[in-house]
């Protein structure tokens, strides 16, 4: 068993945000699928045995049905559309996407520039400790606002700020927050 709760599954809000308890569902393996839909959602069995049948990318429909139908059941209808509203979003590249989770930093420090490792920690958004970080900076995982950062001591500036006053941060295809400025 690890040290930290990083991959665990939680339905609090203040444990887990909506968006990483929908991708969590996402991300499950092809084998798990169908037995999840049976086990965790109030999905008809007939409904669920038709979709028993999909195979390689098809089998993303019925992921997709279990991630929206347990988030609905555990956070509601509306934050499950959010959820899959938001990664539709991140799909198709756009960036910004305001229901992801996010964490708020003060204006002030954009002003001199903050290292992109220690936004990636701030709350453990993304990343749990500072090495952990800068190790997956270092190998091309990380992203701003979807460019490729790889050096760790990389500043976030005023001029990383999106229209919308926020920076998405992503650690490879999967992980994003947004960084809300606050003054």
């Amino acid at each position: 068993m690890g040290k930290t709760d990083q991959g665990a599954i939680w339905l609090s809000e203040e444990y887990l945000p909506v968006f990483d308890f929908w991708q969590f569902w996402r991300n499950t393996v092809d084998e798990d699928v169908i037995k999840f839909l049976k086990l965790f959602t109030e999905i008809d069995l007939n409904e669920i045995s038709k979709l028993e049948k999909l195979e390689g990318e098809e089998i993303n429909e019925a992921k997709i049905l279990l991630a929206n139908s347990i988030t609905e059941l555990a956070h509601g209808k509306e934050k499950s559309r959010n959820a899959f509203n938001s990664a539709k979003e991140i799909m198709n590249k756009q960036v910004g996407i305001s229901n992801l989770p996010s964490v708020n930093i003060d204006l002030s420090i954009l002003k001199d520039g903050i290292q992109i490792y220690k936004v990636l920690t701030i709350e453990n958004i993304l990343c749990q400790s500072n090495s952990d970080a800068r190790r997956l900076i270092s190998q091309g995982a990380a992203k701003i606002n979807g460019k490729k950062i790889s050096d760790f001591n990389y500043l976030i500036t005023e001029k990383d700020l999106l229209e919308n006053k926020t920076i998405q941060v992503s650690i490879g295809k999967k992980k994003h927050a947004l960084v809300k400025i606050i003054q």
